[in-house]
């Protein structure tokens, strides 16, 4: 059976309920493929939409924008913990890389989280971004 890991930003049900599309058709497409999927999202969202050979694993994985509320990012914790995040990243993806080894992954997908293509890359395997924007694109204007 060939695997594939979806690491997935658990800021909002935007980038899950994307990836959730792209994860269906995949595993309609080949019935030998089983998909874990990393994500701070709950995970009656994935029971909802997926039936079978996936398995989620809930951990959080980005930073996304720390948020008081629907409408207002709070700027300077956002930084801070995109600060501590890049701290801890090097290390983080040399664990995750281990567990991508472990589990037999071929394929890492991401809706952006960084330290999925960090890890990917460590494991020696490919990473494949599915977003429409990016945390740096997002952030920016923050540090100004």
């Amino acid at each position: 059976m060939r695997k594939i890991a979806f690491y997935i930003s658990g800021h909002g049900y935007g980038h899950a309920t994307r990836c959730i599309e792209v994860i269906r058709q995949l595993l309609a497409s080949d019935p030998d493929l089983f998909v874990y999927i990393k994500a701070h999202v709950p995970g009656w969202l994935f029971t909802l939409n997926l039936k079978e050979r996936y398995h989620h694993i809930p951990e959080k994985c980005d930073v996304g924008a720390i948020q008081s509320n629907s409408y207002e990012v709070d700027k300077e914790a956002t930084l801070e913990a995109y600060a501590t995040y890049c701290r801890r990243l090097e290390r983080w993806a040399q664990e995750e890389a281990r567990w991508l080894k472990s589990q037999r992954i071929s394929l890492v997908v991401a809706d952006i989280p960084p330290v999925a293509f960090e890890a990917a890359y460590e494991a020696g395997i490919p990473g494949i971004g599915l977003t429409n924007f990016s945390w740096d694109w997002i952030c920016e204007p923050y540090t100004e």
